[in-house]
């Protein structure tokens, strides 16, 4: 097989395996009665709780206990391919059985909900308070209800864990604590998730046994994994025989006989027998310590994984692979004489060479009369790639409404010089990066947005130097996303912000020494200067999950 250079993508619209409904509510007298999960002796239930506090005279309460407890609600969501343990312990509340009906229907006729290994759990910890809560049944059994004295700050833990009457399997496979939660604090603009991801320690091992179906003309599998544990993934490759591919471990090989407990994101290529990439994903792989990983689980959207957790490369998602995704810049190990053009077709073989001309292609495909409008499009980055040979500034506008599910600019370098998308470097030039007004969701994955210039002394020209994000319903949001050194010349020398806009940082994404240039000041909301970073109009939004902005300014 001939060696491909590895692509490294960041999971952002790519299946997860196991995605779980989520929601937020706050409410004084919500409480589930089953599925309950046992803890430590000092911890009490949601109704324990209440009867303890309330029954109690008021003069000998605390403080803290003549608050009356808020019943909060959260979310639970394990993403990823997983044990079949998982899988039990989700099916099993979800139908909302007893732990005896559970373990007795799984004695009969339905053995995938052996529900007697493991089991949800959230507890909640305020000095020496702990209290428990409990997860419900059916649409909601991956929400769970927990009492919160108000007053207090709650550190709380939520996951999967072994039933206290099994001891084969660790204490803990899945968790995730938030410190510091006050029920005052849960609102639904500021929901309580949890994303537990699996317990990692010395020894803590675990096995995989993952298997795909394939359409015949793909001939080998590449496998990277991203991130900060890529180091203990031992795959680079699945086993092809026919139409089907694995990833096992072996314990006969010591390279491949195990993989330490842990959250693993994994960048899985299809070749064809030309070395041709026919299709491309990333997905999460779930390792537990004494567990085998071998479900896929379905999430829906554009995925491999159907509804059965089977994982098919069919002929159909090849073919709407290869429809839907365009590439821009320094492909690597192109044909030979081949090199980026805007006069290419798009594809892996021939890049184009423009962000411009790809989102035109798109666009071109999207708006056809009687297109699909639920695809998502993606545009691949490699290398630099500028808008030097662009008569205007690559736009993502209006004529997109309503024609497609989502765009995407995804990038692929996990390195001290990621894909970059750049203004147009000639030093007389004035060109901002991007400009993104449209109401389809737009992505930007693992790309630095550098260079920009919003040069123009009036209007709009002057605003966003790396990006313009404007209008009702445009929605932008980064991952793992660099935004440095751009520059405009009255407001958001990073980002600017429109009204109606909302503009979400997720993930490592940094806004860094970006600055507004303007020699003037002025407290006018149309001519003023400001926002070296980021400038947020009046009606828009700015959602920062996580990230950092540092080093803004003007001058």
């Amino acid at each position: 097989m001939r060696e491909h250079k590895k692509c490294f993508i960041k999971k952002t619209f790519f299946s997860s395996f196991l995605i779980l409904s989520l929601g937020t509510v706050l409410s004084c007298a919500l409480a589930f009665s089953s599925c309950q999960n046992l803890f430590e002796t000092e911890v009490t239930d949601i109704h324990e709780e209440e009867e303890r506090i309330f029954n109690k005279p008021d003069s000998a309460k605390s403080d803290s206990e003549n608050q009356v407890p808020i019943i909060v609600s959260g979310t639970l969501t394990i993403e990823g391919a997983v044990p079949e343990q998982v899988i039990q312990a989700q099916n099993a509340q979800a139908l909302g059985l007893t732990q005896q009906a559970q373990q007795e229907s799984s004695r009969s006729a339905v053995p995938l909900l052996d529900f007697t290994e493991v089991e949800y759990f959230v507890k909640a910890v305020s000095g020496s308070k702990t209290v428990r809560g409990s997860f419900g049944t059916g649409t909601a059994a991956t929400t769970f209800s927990i009492p919160l004295t108000s007053g207090l700050e709650w550190n709380i833990t939520c996951g999967l864990k072994k039933k206290d009457s099994v001891s084969t399997i660790g204490d803990t496979l899945f968790s995730q604590t938030k410190e510091g939660i006050t029920p005052e604090s849960i609102t639904d603009a500021n929901p309580l998730r949890f994303f537990p991801t699996p317990t990692t320690g010395v020894d803590s091992t675990g096995q995989i046994d993952l298997e795909m179906t394939i359409d015949g003309t793909i001939s080998s599998v590449e496998l990277t994994c991203v991130g900060t544990n890529s180091s203990s993934w031992p795959f680079d490759a699945a086993v092809v025989l026919g139409t089907t591919a694995t990833i096992q471990t072996d314990p006969a090989t010591p390279a491949i006989a195990s993989v330490p407990s842990g959250k693993y994101e994994v960048v899985f290529n299809f070749y064809k027998a030309d070395d041709s990439l026919a299709y491309q994903t990333i997905q999460t792989i779930n390792v537990c310590k004494g567990l085998t990983t071998h479900k896929w689980i379905a999430s829906g959207g554009d995925t491999p994984i159907e509804s059965d957790g089977t994982f098919n490369v069919s002929a159909a998602k090849i073919a709407q692979f290869v429809s839907t995704n365009y590439y821009v810049g320094a492909v690597p190990n192109l044909p030979s004489g081949v090199s980026p053009l805007d006069t290419n077709s798009g594809s892996h073989k021939a890049p184009f060479l423009t962000l411009g001309k790809a989102i035109s292609k798109i666009q071109t495909l999207a708006t056809a009369t009687g297109a699909p409008t639920n695809l998502t499009y993606t545009i691949h980055v490699y290398g630099t790639v500028d808008s030097t040979s662009d008569s205007n500034v690559p736009s993502i506008g209006s004529a997109f409404n309503d024609k497609a599910a989502k765009i995407i600019i995804q990038g692929h370098t996990l390195a001290a010089t990621p894909d970059t998308l750049s203004g147009i470097q000639s030093p007389a030039a004035s060109s901002r990066v991007l400009n993104i007004e449209t109401t389809v969701p737009v992505e930007l994955n693992n790309v630095s947005i550098k260079g920009g210039n919003a040069s123009g002394t009036s209007g709009s020209d002057s605003y966003g130097g790396g990006l313009y994000i404007n209008g009702t319903g445009t929605n932008v949001t980064i991952n793992n996303t660099t935004i440095e050194g751009n520059s405009a010349y009255k407001q958001g020398g990073g980002v600017y912000i429109g009204t109606g806009a909302t503009f979400k940082m997720q993930g490592t994404s940094v806004i860094k020494e970006n600055m507004v240039v303007s020699p003037t000041s002025s407290t006018s909301a149309d001519t003023k200067t400001a926002g070296g970073g980021v400038y947020v109009a009046a009606g828009a939004s700015f959602i920062m999950d996580s990230g950092t902005i540092s080093g803004n300014g003007s001058c």
